[in-house]
């Protein structure tokens, strides 16, 4: 391993490049055109130091991204609102497990009536089951409501997701084009790999065949939830994400099979595999990367160079910046980019400060903390996580990553040609390198394997400057302090012994629900979103916040995935005791995968149980009630610390109708969650008029599609003079009191106010 990295003279002006990228989409100001041209001559009246080296490529980034990458303004759009765009299938589907299926759509048009947004925008094609998705390089024409995720404010906030377009049935999507030959023939391959690799039911799950579509095909919806968390959790999410490592094996296989060809052939042949597989996956952005540094290193042979890597990472990842400026906002890329060259610059510095035996176990163990350590800012930045662990998890994955991959590459090539027979031989390797991944799952959560930090680029910049400063300067017991702060840190902010809480968390469109009190903890609900790890973003922050390291109980209302998808994806980040649903909720999907993280307890109206502080009733359903949605809700009645709390999850006005007759009158609520959002049939006035809460609290995502909360719901409650809050608005709702006390308020997320004291409602 070279000591000498740093020789790379494209270094300072791909910085230079990428600075002025990131700058000018950074600003969100009118094109400032012409002082970015004079900035191109100015430079060159430097001279050939830092004029042409910085100024120059600083501004050609300026000019790129103000001129022609910086796409329409999708803010501008109403959202939910219908719109129209054209444009072209840049990705291969991914499938959900609603059983929908989206694309990414290159769109370079889109229009709302008469209001046209010209300029390439990358648009998420959400498309229902069902509906057959275009093939990669399909030019199309697509009508639908054009969303995104605003984000979650709670404490621990999270950035916006992608633009989706929510396509709704067959009509309202027209290919006008089909893709140019080479996309056809790799779409059939990809047919090919996605029949032999289809997911089966849950109850069938095969590891060996959901491991090698991962990790040849980087689709992580192949792996169980638990699988996908665990990943997550300890920060090993890139063993699979195709990248270099996918583009060497196929490149190296190209070349030995090439070895009695003329050089330039077999180089040649080695980059037309590694551009194969790139349309085979996908144009993700670490692949690109990874592709085009091959092709780099093939031209330095060619010429008889010595390659010199970091020199092309500089080179590509400067040059990808300028051809399509809105790459340097997506994770992958900044990831990819990152980790890459830490892992050049880096590690040779922290090899130095290993011992010189084992050689192998220092160079892994600096491998992978070099690129750890470069990836630290824009991984903290976008997941609000420091894996503490994952240098050492790496040690033990990457070898089973690496087997299951060349496994993997070799069963799909049996696949694609009809040799079936083939890739069976090759199930056992398959089979043997998902083990770890099995253990994975199966750890014990722990702060030791990641922990909660604030979610900014600042925080990251300074962990991972730490990081550098504890391990390159030797400076090992500081750096064990470090870490040892870091994990008290993460457990602060629970309620005191005798205090109770009631926290609505902010999951957009959904609902989580977390009671906390002598000494246990209660989740209701969980949210869910299609492409957003909520657990990641949201309920895991928020219970490392508040210290909790077990659930007593989670408990799934109904089984819609705006409730259900949250559960799912928290299924490995925390020990769950319990799963409480309702009786004679059917099964889909989402509803069996939670059912096998901890026993079920079935509960219909009149059951009662008490959990640390909190003695609760059902209410509803009732005994014989089947069915998957709003009928079988669960409805709780809370008693705790002298205060009264009705949790309706979404049932309907019928459904409320049924339980009013089991509320006594004598008693007034003090705080109602409202039903389904806030919906119009839900909350009717039988139902206020019977419990006159205190307060009442929505859960709804801002900007919803469903009009959520209602302005009937809204009126009622006004006419009652019921203090109302809700997510949208106010973001986390926090409630605190104890025994004979007021309940103490917080908004710790809202965007407009702060409120923390306390507030009487008697």
């Amino acid at each position: 391993m070279s000591r000498a990295p740093l020789q790379a003279p494209a270094l300072l002006p791909a910085a230079a490049a990428l600075a002025g990228v990131a700058l000018a989409r950074a600003l969100a100001l009118p094109p400032p055109v012409g002082v970015a041209a004079l900035l191109v001559p100015l430079g060159a009246a430097l001279g050939g130091g830092l004029g042409t080296r910085a100024v120059v490529p600083f501004a050609l980034g300026l000019l790129a991204a103000l001129t022609g990458g910086s796409g329409p303004r999708l803010a501008d759009f109403v959202p939910g609102a219908p719109v129209a765009a054209t444009g072209t299938i840049c990705s291969h589907p991914q499938r959900f497990l609603e059983g929908s299926t989206s694309v990414t759509l290159c769109a370079e048009l889109v229009r709302r009536g008469a209001r046209v947004a010209p300029g390439e925008v990358r648009l998420r094609l959400d498309l229902p089951p069902g509906l057959a998705p275009p093939p990669l390089g399909a030019r199309v024409h697509a009508r639908g409501t054009l969303r995104r995720s605003a984000g979650h404010d709670n404490a621990d906030r999270s950035p916006p997701g992608r633009w989706s377009l929510r396509v709704k049935a067959a009509p309202f999507l027209e290919v006008r084009g089909t893709p140019p030959p080479p996309l056809v023939w790799v779409a059939e391959l990809r047919r090919r790999l996605d029949r032999a690799w289809a997911p089966g039911p849950a109850a069938s799950f095969d590891p060996a065949t959901s491991l090698a579509r991962a990790l040849v095909l980087g689709d992580a919806q192949a792996l169980p939830r638990p699988w996908q968390a665990a990943l997550r959790r300890t920060g090993l999410a890139h063993l699979i994400a195709v990248s270099g490592f996918n583009v060497a094996l196929v490149a190296g296989a190209a070349l030995l099979a090439s070895a009695a060809l003329p050089r330039p052939l077999a180089l040649a042949n080695g980059v037309a595999a590694a551009s194969g597989y790139l349309a085979l996956v996908g144009p993700e952005p670490s692949l690109v990367r990874a592709t085009a540094m091959a092709g780099a290193a093939a031209a330095a042979l060619l010429l008889r160079r010595a390659p010199t890597p970091l020199h092309a990472l500089a080179w590509v990842a400067g040059g990808m910046a300028l051809l399509e400026p809105g790459v340097v906002d997506r994770i992958g890329f900044r990831l990819s980019v990152a980790a890459t060259g830490g892992l050049l610059a880096l590690a040779p510095r922290l090899l130095a400060a290993f011992p010189e035996r084992p050689r192998a176990l220092s160079q892994a163990l600096a491998v992978s903390l070099g690129a750890q350590i470069g990836a630290t800012p824009f991984a903290v930045e976008a997941f609000g996580r420091l894996p503490l662990a994952a240098p050492l998890l790496n040690l033990a994955l990457v070898p089973a990553a690496a087997v299951g991959l060349v496994a993997g590459l070799l069963a799909g090539a049996f696949e694609v040609a009809g040799l079936p027979a083939g890739a069976r031989l090759l199930r056992p390797a398959l089979a043997l390198a998902a083990l770890p991944f099995e253990a994975l799952a199966r750890l014990p959560p722990s702060p030791l394997w990641s922990l909660a930090v604030p979610a900014n680029l600042v925080a990251g910049l300074a962990l991972a400057a730490a990081l550098w400063g504890a391990i390159a300067c030797r400076r090992f017991r500081e750096g064990l302090l470090f870490v040892l702060l870091l994990v008290g840190w993460s457990a602060h902010g629970g309620p005191g012994a005798s205090e109770l809480e009631l926290a609505m968390l902010d999951v957009g469109q959904g609902e989580a629900l977390l009671l906390r009190g002598g000494g246990a903890s209660l989740l209701i609900d969980g949210g869910g979103a299609r492409g957003r790890d909520l657990a990641a973003l949201v309920l895991a922050p928020a219970l490392e916040r508040r210290g909790v390291r077990r659930l007593d109980a989670v408990v799934l209302s109904h089984g819609d995935l705006d409730h259900c998808g949250g559960l799912l994806d928290l299924v490995g980040w925390i020990a769950i005791d319990a799963i409480w649903q309702p009786e004679g909720l059917a099964p889909n999907p989402c509803v069996e995968q939670l059912a096998r993280a901890a026993p079920v307890t079935r509960l219909r109206a009149g059951d009662q149980l008490e959990i640390g502080g909190f003695a609760i009733e059902a209410l509803h359903p009732p005994a014989g009630r089947v069915g998957a949605g709003n009928s079988v809700s669960l409805v709780l009645a809370a008693r705790a610390g002298g205060r009264r709390l009705l949790l309706t999850g979404d049932l309907d006005g019928a459904g409320e109708r049924q339980i009013v007759a089991r509320l006594d009158r004598r008693d007034r609520y003090d705080l109602l969650k409202i039903a389904h959002h806030g919906s119009g049939s839900s909350t009717q006035s039988e139902l206020l008029d019977r419990i006159r809460p205190r307060l009442a609290l929505i859960s709804a995502g801002p900007g919803n599609a469903y009009g959520h909360p209602s302005a009937a719901t809204l009126e009622r409650l006004a006419a009652r003079g019921i203090p109302t809050l809700r997510t949208q608005r106010d973001g986390e709702i926090s409630i605190r009191w104890r025994a004979g006390s007021p309940l103490r308020i917080a908004l710790p997320g809202s965007p407009r106010r702060h409120l923390e004291r306390p507030v009487s409602l008697d």
